[in-house]
């Protein structure tokens, strides 16, 4: 047999779609409740065996192989980090509005996943399961899956940090890491670099007169930033953006904009 193939981009493709279904099923875990009630709600009693999916360090890397042109993400040399904090973090589970549980996390922004774990000294990581009835409380942060309309003009699900909450606009931020790849020197006067992990945020709304649980790409060009709003706000937006001298590009400002959009 051609061991050639093996290596070849199509078979690890083909790995990746045999082995997806078995990866978001495997064994998943209980909640401890030694020290706090269990919840009687249907929200509550959803999370006892459904918070936490297990992982495979040996299917993460194949999924980083396949997502890099390259075939290889060098984790070890690389500048930077695929995590937005190394540690774990403590965080409260909630499931709805129910309180589901103390555990602790660390959001790996490269793959947009949260780890999980029930104690700080646990070796085991989990995956938070993508399910968007899951909202992570770290202090005054809170952490959910969404359904995102993309700078793409695409819809599909990522994790958002809520940054300001109204009854009609509220705002999310997400930061991405993006892996890029270093270059070698052409000759000796030329400097390699390394590969590096790189943050960046995006802004987002979601809107009570729109599509529900659904959170839209915020532009950071004036003209783009309030036309992705509906008609009947756009032209107030814009005189208050005058008016006030509104950066777009400043989340402080950006929490300005959301408060006034919910007195309107």
């Amino acid at each position: 047999m051609n061991n050639r193939f093996f290596r070849q981009p199509n078979f690890i493709i083909m790995v990746v779609i045999i082995l997806c279904p078995l990866y978001a099923t495997m064994a998943q875990n209980t909640i401890n409740y030694n020290s706090q009630p269990i919840p009687i709600s249907n929200d509550g009693q959803f999370a006892l065996p459904n918070y936490a999916m297990s992982r495979n360090p040996a299917m993460d890397q194949l999924f980083s192989n396949v997502r890099n042109h390259e075939g290889r993400v060098d984790w070890i040399n690389a500048v930077g980090s695929p995590y937005l904090s190394e540690g774990f973090l403590p965080c409260k589970l909630y499931v709805g509005d129910e309180f589901a549980g103390d555990f602790f996390y660390r959001h790996n922004a490269y793959n947009d996943e949260i780890e999980i774990k029930d104690y700080f000294q646990d070796s085991v990581k989990q995956s938070l399961h993508t399910d968007k009835r899951f909202r992570l409380i770290d202090g005054s942060k809170e952490i959910s899956l969404k359904t995102l309309y993309t700078e793409d003009e695409i819809y599909r699900n990522g994790y958002l940090t809520l940054i300001g909450k109204g009854e009609r606009f509220s705002l999310y931020s997400r930061t991405k890491v993006k892996f890029i790849e270093g270059t070698q020197p052409v000759n000796s006067l030329v400097r390699p670099t390394p590969d590096k992990f790189s943050n960046y945020t995006d802004y987002y709304y979601s809107s009570a007169a729109k599509e529900e649980d659904v959170a839209y790409f915020l532009p950071d060009r004036k003209n783009k930033f309030i036309s992705s709003f509906d008609s009947d706000v756009a032209p107030k937006l814009k005189s208050f953006i005058k008016e006030n001298k509104i950066n777009i590009k400043k989340e402080t400002d950006l929490l300005l904009v959301i408060d006034y959009l919910n007195t309107l």
